[in-house]
């Protein structure tokens, strides 16, 4: 199975990610829920939610 590139992007807190990058790649973008009113998530939170998952999708391959 070929897994495809990813990309990881991040953006400053106060602006958000560019609303065309949202729009060009809208059917790859997923996003972490959070409860409304909060801000964002520290960096290194997001990061190793991001890295969980992707291990968690290759049913953690090489981590017995």
């Amino acid at each position: 199975m070929t897994t495809p590139p990813t990309a990881r992007v991040r953006s400053r807190e106060s602006s958000g990610i560019d609303q065309a990058i949202l729009d060009r790649f809208a059917d790859r973008c997923v996003r972490i829920p959070m409860r409304a009113g909060l801000r964002s998530l520290n960096l290194s939170n997001a990061v190793a939610i991001a890295a969980y998952e992707a291990l968690r999708q290759h049913q953690f391959t090489g981590l017995e």
